[in-house]
C-alpha cells in the first residue's frame, strides 16, 4: 500500500493543543560510573495532542469517514495548531542564504532587514518543519542568523524557500480516533499527531 497524504479538514477547528519535541534517545544506567549514559538516535519529531470543538450529529459521518480513512498508515498534512503563523516580523518571500547540512539548528537565512523571528516561531523548508530556538533579528542586508530546537533531517540547498505563513508538514496517527455522538451533538475529538518522517 502506498501513503497518501491527506489535508486536515478546513471545517474541524481545534479548541486544544498540547505541543512537544519527541527526541529520540535511549538512556540506561552505567554500572560504571554509577550515573546515566545516553545514545543519541537523532530523528526527534513533533508531537500535537489535539482536541476539537464539539460538533453536529449531522457532522459525525463526514468526521469518521476522514479518521478512518488514514487506517493507521496514511499522512494528515496540517500546520501546528498552537502557532499558525510567525509572531515575528518576517515577511514576503525569504530563502535560505547558504545551504544547510542534514542535522545541522543553524540557519541562514536572507528577508528584509531588520525583520524577527521570535522563539517558538515556525517554518517550514520543502518538506521539513523547524521551531526557532531564540528571539533573533536580521541584519540590515536582512541576513538572518538563526538557532532551530529540532534538526534538519535532510541537507537543504541554498535559496530555497523559506515558509512562514501557516507552515505546514505531515503527521500521523498513532491510535485509532472514535468518534462519540451524545444528545445530538459529537463530543469533542482528542487525538495524538506524530510529525511523519518523509
Amino acid at each position: 500500500m502506498s501513503v497518501q497524504t491527506f489535508s486536515w479538514p478546513a471545517g474541524l477547528f481545534v479548541q486544544s493543543v498540547a505541543w512537544r519535541l519527541a527526541p529520540n534517545v535511549r538512556a540506561f544506567p552505567s554500572p560504571c560510573t554509577h550515573g546515566e549514559s545516553y545514545v543519541d538516535y537523532l530523528g526527534e519529531r513533533f508531537v500535537q495532542r489535539i482536541r476539537t470543538i464539539p460538533r453536529t450529529r449531522d457532522e459525525a459521518p463526514a468526521m469518521s469517514a476522514f479518521f478512518n480513512r488514514l487506517l493507521g498508515v496514511h499522512w494528515v498534512s496540517a500546520p501546528n495548531f498552537a502557532l499558525r503563523t510567525r509572531r515575528g516580523t518576517v515577511a514576503g518571500s525569504p530563502v535560505l542564504t547558504s545551504s544547510v547540512a542534514q542535522g545541522a539548528q543553524a540557519f541562514s537565512i536572507t528577508t528584509s532587514a531588520d525583520a524577527t523571528f521570535l522563539a517558538g516561531d515556525c517554518f517550514a523548508v520543502g518538506a521539513q518543519f523547524f521551531e526557532v530556538a531564540e528571539d533573533v533579528v536580521a541584519n540590515g542586508s536582512g541576513v538572518m542568523a538563526l538557532q532551530t530546537t529540532n534538526r534538519a533531517r535532510a541537507a537543504m540547498s541554498a535559496n530555497a524557500a523559506v515558509v512562514w505563513n501557516s507552515p505546514t508538514t505531515t503527521w500521523s496517527l498513532r491510535e485509532a480516533v472514535p468518534i462519540l455522538q451524545q444528545d445530538g451533538i459529537v463530543e469533542a475529538i482528542e487525538c495524538e499527531l506524530w510529525q511523519a518522517w518523509e
